[in-house]
């Protein structure tokens, strides 16, 4: 099978208020379902067989949970993807044999308090801004795809970048994670924090995707602590036994895969010595600060530049996007740019998906093979199945990448270049009892390190800074919860403040 770009239909679409019914079409002409209460699922479809649309995109708060799958007269249940945040619904007409796919705009835009009408216009902003970047291009149903398509129009000439064996892949998909989510324990029990500071790095995975290796040959150990040794550079990933110096007073460095293998960890503890994979980006900052590491067996990549043109097309639109003069539109549009790049790295190493269906009870099952054994639920029957990726999506798995770009930005949050030559940002430089947690690209602190103020950012990707702020005293967040709690609230009250007696991030 030869990989080209698609070129797909536009599909009719109506944009909804999930909370009111209210909506527009694709001209923009309002539309409501039927009623006055919330809408249920049989109100959406039959608006949507109204309107003679293949596709809802629905606004406003998240609808409950199992939404998706009730019962809709004259409609059957089709293969449902129900993630946790942007869940896919596809229905089939029993009669007229006509489908129609429901998803979250929140899948494109993020959350937020924006109109279907204003999802409809960033959707068409977005489509025109990466139409004019990356020729010949449209949006898919999903960002991860769209994300993929542009880049089979973004590959470099001849031939495709070589993929990882079966060997090769399944050992990086079960040796990598992806974001460190760690939180810290307060310097004393019930403590609070004077002042709590977001800083986010921005479009983090765009500054990880320059020059990243493709394939991956197994290395010995003897070969492998060769190569770190005359080219700590080299594209790869190390098997190391890692011993934590007896001084180490800071957060953890290499990742650790916990029994599941889902749960990641970041050792700290002094004089540790404990044995995982990660990232030559990773080892080469661990070996930088004095970790000693005894290479045990390696992956070595062939070097290239796979996802350099399709980045720099990314940033462009990114950029482009930020000129709009509409705040919200423009917000909204660089939020799809950012989930296409996010998604499509995600994409890359998956191995499949899980489809859930429902028919009317357990003696009818649907079409196909492999199904669970069903969840009655209300009188009717639940089938979920894992689906493996084939054709076109198995021949762009590069697991190597994502674990690449992962890798990277786990290392860049904890020890980055700033604006300023010759000082550094990161979870590194930030003094102890100051750091409540790193999610991801973002580090919570409870004072604002030097390096997060505007002279150490000149805009560029992958620079941590100030992002938002929320003044205290604050309960020191202990769960999950808690910190997502402050986070949102620290990115909605921004990096400024009048009321802040520190406000260096202004």
């Amino acid at each position: 099978m030869t990989l080209a770009p698609w070129n797909p239909r536009r599909r009719a679409t109506l944009w909804l208020d999930a909370d009111t019914g209210h909506g527009v079409d694709d001209a923009g002409a309002p539309v409501r379902t039927r009623g006055t209460k919330r809408p249920t699922l049989a109100d959406v479809l039959a608006l949507a067989e109204t309107c003679r649309v293949e596709r809802v995109m629905l606004t406003g708060s998240r609808p409950r949970a199992g939404w998706l799958l009730t019962r809709a007269e004259r409609w059957s249940h089709g293969a449902h993807h129900l993630d946790h945040e942007t869940p896919v619904g596809r229905y089939r007409h029993d009669f007229a044999g006509v489908t129609v796919e429901v998803r979250r705009a929140v899948e494109w835009f993020g959350a937020g308090a924006y109109s279907p009408a204003e999802a409809r216009a960033a959707w068409d902003s977005l489509e025109a801004i990466v139409g004019a970047h990356v020729p010949g291009a449209r949006l898919l149903a999903s960002p991860g795809a769209t994300g993929r398509e542009l880049w089979l129009r973004s590959m470099p000439r001849g031939d495709a970048p070589p993929q990882p064996s079966s060997e090769v892949a399944e050992l990086i998909r079960a040796t990598s994670g992806q974001h460190r989510i760690e939180r810290f324990d307060p310097p004393a029990a019930g403590a609070t924090a004077p002042n709590l500071y977001l800083l986010d790095g921005r479009l983090m995975y765009a500054a990880c995707v320059r020059q990243l290796g493709s394939g991956g040959e197994l290395m010995t150990g003897h070969v492998a602590a060769f190569m770190l040794d005359h080219n700590r550079y080299a594209r790869a990933r190390y098997k190391v036994r890692a011993t934590i110096p007896v001084w180490w007073e800071q957060v953890g460095i290499l990742p650790l895969a916990g029994e599941d293998r889902e749960t990641w960890t970041y050792p700290a503890e002094p004089g540790r010595t404990f044995t995982t994979w990660a990232d030559a980006a990773e080892v080469h900052l661990a070996l930088e600060h004095g970790w000693a590491l005894d290479v045990l067996e390696g992956i070595k990549f062939t070097e290239g530049r796979p996802l350099d043109t399709w980045a720099a097309r990314l940033l462009r639109a990114n950029d482009t996007a930020a000129n709009l003069q509409e705040p919200t539109q423009a917000r909204m549009v660089r939020a799809g740019v950012r989930w296409m790049l996010l998604h499509s790295i995600g994409a890359w190493h998956s191995t499949g998906r899980t489809e859930t269906t429902v028919t009317s009870g357990a003696m009818r099952p649907p079409v196909g093979e492999g199904w669970g054994a069903p969840e009655l639920q209300h009188g009717r029957a639940v089938w979920r199945r894992r689906v493996p990726i084939t054709g076109r999506a198995e021949l762009m798995a590069h697991p190597e990448w994502s674990a690449q770009v992962w890798g990277r930005a786990r290392a860049r949050v904890l020890w980055a270049p700033t604006a300023v030559r010759g000082e550094a940002a990161g979870a590194l430089l930030v003094n102890a009892g100051e750091l409540v947690s790193i999610y991801g690209d973002a580090v919570m602190t409870t004072a604002l390190p030097e390096w997060a103020t505007p002279a150490h950012d000149d805009g560029a990707p992958g620079r941590l800074r100030l992002k938002g702020h929320t003044h205290g005293p604050v309960p020191w967040p202990t769960r999950s919860s808690e910190r997502d709690r402050i986070m949102h609230a620290a990115d909605a009250n921004g990096p400024t403040c009048d009321n802040c007696t520190t406000n260096q991030g202004a």
